[in-house]
């Protein structure tokens, strides 16, 4: 424990001047991620940070964030890290592993997050986060992870380490091969699958209800609720595939970001074209396109058409405006054209979609 509190604080009088850095549209912010209780003790010595010792929560308000982190170790070697955040700005945090402390824990996460604009995804390294998926993640392989403004998120994360892993999955006859496998698997650091049946939702409702409910954690509640983490991971864990990276810079991924992020707030009116935005972001108009579709997997211009329909879709439920009307909204002149592109997208013509509302 001394050696955990020294190493801390010997990181915090490091990176003080570092807490809070700007680059590339984002507000950057580090922690130490050795293990869960490194993690926390970091995170309750930051600025503008309270610690309820008691309920074991953090309440962080800043210029950035704004939210809850609740910690409760279970028994040795198994945690709950539960976070509630709503983004002030555009964040990406940055782990710091302290080579003088082990590094051993094990990640599963409940992902679930409200955006206000209409991506349904964070950056986590190479890797995109799904709404309403499970994450798996290994020791010392965490990433760097970004957060736009006006995004609200909120993650369950049941931490457990080697020698915890060792004796209650490896060496558990009732494990299947497939949760071995993955545990074993040398070339897979981090899986994301996306979930159905609304789990994430009921299981962090739950876990939330549980928090609120009593004065301090109640660990026999919260056991229960780890484990039906551990069986929707089991659940998911079978033939699974690991997760394809997209292998860009950091910079080049927060500026494609921030161009979608763009996009998604001028979706009113005509696509502003390859060279307006290659202006804007300074990129290069090919570099752009290249990127853009690695990253996204689409052009530019069907990326801003899709967002568009989506938008559309929701006007033609909600608003009582004529579809022709809409169509001009979005920069369409001819509305046989923008019903074309909307058909296209949804499968349906507006017109139809008009009369069942």
């Amino acid at each position: 424990m001394k050696m955990i509190l020294a190493r801390i604080n010997n990181w915090i009088n490091v990176q003080k001047r570092h807490f809070f850095t700007y680059s590339d549209g984002f507000f950057n912010m580090s922690f130490l991620a050795n293990s869960p209780e490194v993690m926390v003790k970091s995170c309750i010595k930051l600025p503008l940070v309270k610690h309820n010792a008691e309920k074991q929560i953090l309440y962080l308000d800043n210029p950035f964030i704004k939210g809850t982190l609740n910690y409760i170790e279970l028994e040795k070697g198994l945690w709950i890290v539960s976070t509630e955040i709503k983004y002030k700005n555009n964040v990406s945090y940055t782990p710091v592993y302290d080579k003088l402390l082990p590094a051993n824990y094990y990640n599963i996460t409940l992902n679930l997050m409200e955006n206000d604009n209409m991506d349904d995804h964070f950056v986590l390294g190479n890797y995109k986060v799904k709404n309403e998926s499970i994450s798996f993640l290994k020791p010392t392989k965490d990433f760097f992870t970004c957060h736009f403004k006006g995004s609200k998120e909120s993650l369950f994360m049941l931490y457990f380490s080697e020698q915890w892993s060792e004796k209650n999955l490896i060496n558990s006859s009732g494990v299947t091969p497939s949760v071995k496998n993955i545990i074993d698997d040398a070339n897979l650091y981090f899986f994301n699958k996306n979930t159905t049946h609304g789990e994430v939702k009921k299981i962090i409702s739950k876990l939330t209800t549980t928090l609120h409910r009593f004065p301090k954690p109640n660990i026999l509640e919260l056991k229960k609720i780890s484990y039906e983490v551990f069986d929707v991971f089991f659940n998911y864990v079978n033939n699974y595939e690991i997760t394809e990276s997209v292998v860009l810079p950091k910079k080049e991924k927060l500026k494609l970001e921030r161009i979608a992020y763009f996009l998604q707030q001028n979706l009113m009116g005509k696509f502003m074209g390859i060279e307006y935005l290659s202006k804007e972001f300074k990129i290069s108009p090919t570099k752009l396109k290249k990127n853009f579709k690695v990253y996204y997997g689409t052009t530019i211009l069907r990326y801003f058409q899709e967002k568009q329909m989506d938008l559309a879709m929701e006007f033609i439920k909600n608003n009582k405006l004529l579809v022709r009307d809409i169509a001009v909204i979005f920069g369409y002149e001819n509305i046989s054209k923008f019903s074309s592109t909307f058909k296209k997208h949804h499968h349906q013509l507006p017109s139809q979609v008009h009369k069942k509302t």
